[in-house]
């Protein structure tokens, strides 16, 4: 990349006194230099907006921004969950029911302890 090179005040004051020709050289130098700068810091801007969806790069070279993705799905104007007038299934809970499994603890979930000789105490051991 070139330095910046900008025309001090007195090359504009000797360009002045040489002439419109020397002030024309000079601003088409400037000019150049410009165009260059804008399609050097358009490749830029394009290098900086490539992700993995418009160009080769992995989906992990995204970084933290990545794109959103996109649902092709249609919202259809109703609720979520169950609709209106729509009845639902469930099992039922019964008062008597005709057998109880019991899930019994075999193990201490802190050290391993075989529990299977311990006899259950708590709120539920004289219920269920």
């Amino acid at each position: 990349m070139k330095p910046n090179v900008m025309p001090t005040a007195d090359e504009i004051h000797v360009a002045y006194k040489q002439g419109e020709a020397a002030v024309r050289a000079l601003f088409e130098r400037q000019s150049r230099r410009l165009q260059e700068l804008e399609a050097r810091l358009q490749a830029l801007e394009d290098q900086l907006a490539k992700n993995s969806q418009n160009s080769s790069k992995p989906p992990s070279r995204d970084g933290l921004k990545k794109p959103k993705t996109k649902s092709l799905r249609q919202p259809s104007g109703k609720r979520s969950g169950g609709q209106k007038g729509h009845t639902g299934y469930r099992l039922e809970p019964v008062a008597k029911p005709r057998h109880v499994e019991k899930h019994g603890v075999v193990t201490c979930q802190h050290c391993e302890a075989d529990l299977s000789k311990v006899a259950q105490s708590g709120r539920k051991a004289a219920g269920v």
